[in-house]
């Protein structure tokens, strides 16, 4: 019965468009509801966070994850879990996150929308739960009323408050650093390079070639890794998570532009300003004025 709504769940999301025009629908929902739902399916035809767009995965929506095919990585902040076929993740509003996973062999369903108030605080933070044969046809049914009557439907949004009353409850879950090894090695790695990078992340010293070396892969290995699964080259994965760093303690308010260049691992502040202007299309003292001019604003637009 289990494999029965995994083969619905994916007839279903085949008849999803592959990319939705509206990304951040109005939020519709009553009190105490999820509303602006939006469900997407994300495969080899339809890529997760490509390129550039990893730095922009950080707003006030939560970002309900469901593996149906090929494991991956879940980057929530400085932590990581394997996410396992079978499993759902929740990403709670304003977490930096992005995902690392073969873009050519998976089949994942995401499910975005927004809630007036935080909802089961703590429990499902960081971690990926079993999706049971029970969760995994409520969210066959949800998907059936979506299609046919849209985000908007009460009946959506009542079957997605029980689908996240149903994962708060199900103990098994892999949990950031307590998890088991992912199985896939190429996982296994990315993990381990990944909390390698986020401790290093200060260090101007760290390159490509440091990161190979202390993890026993070629410099050709390493790159053809990130490029099959992140779909870009290391060093600019490294400096994706270093602006992000540095747009975090530049919203704080507390630290002087070279004191932000300096713990985000920039060799100069004029090396940083450059950096920050080609990713943003801003420089970072334009940023730190609209940031605090207008703090939900400024995450929105990243």
């Amino acid at each position: 019965m289990e494999h029965s709504w995994k083969r619905r769940l994916r007839e279903l999301a085949e008849k999803l468009p592959p990319c939705p025009a509206e990304q951040f629908p109005v939020p519709d929902g009553m009190p105490g509801e999820p509303g602006g739902i939006l469900i997407q399916r994300r495969c080899d035809e339809v890529k997760i966070n490509p390129g550039r767009e990893r730095l922009k995965l950080y707003h006030k929506r939560f970002v309900l994850t469901v593996v149906l095919e090929q494991e991956g990585l879940i980057c929530i902040n400085d932590l990581s879990c394997p996410i396992a076929p079978g499993y759902a993740s929740l990403v709670y509003p304003y977490q930096y996150h992005h995902y690392i996973l073969d873009q050519n062999a998976f089949f994942w369903l995401v499910v975005t929308f927004e809630l007036d108030r935080m909802f089961y605080p703590e429990t499902l933070y960081h971690c990926s739960v079993l999706m049971t044969e029970f969760t995994g046809m409520l969210l066959v049914r949800m998907l059936e009323i979506y299609l046919e009557h849209g985000g908007g439907s009460l009946l959506v949004r009542r079957h997605l408050n029980s689908l996240l009353a149903e994962l708060d409850a199900e103990p098994r879950r892999i949990a950031a650093g307590t998890h088991l090894p992912a199985t896939d090695s190429r996982v296994l790695l990315f993990e381990e390079i990944n909390g390698y990078i986020c401790l290093h992340l200060s260090d101007p010293e760290l390159s490509v070639e440091r990161i190979a070396r202390k993890h026993g892969v070629s410099k050709s290995h390493l790159y053809g890794i990130f490029k099959k699964m992140l779909g870009c080259q290391p060093a600019e994965y490294i400096r994706q998570l270093r602006l992000r760093e540095a747009c975090r303690l530049l919203k704080s308010g507390r630290w002087m532009l070279s004191e932000v260049a300096d713990q985000t691992g920039f060799s100069s502040l004029s090396v940083f300003s450059r950096s920050f202007r080609q990713m943003t299309g801003r420089s970072p003292s334009e940023y730190l004025r609209e940031a605090i001019a207008a703090p939900e604003e400024e995450e929105m637009r990243l």
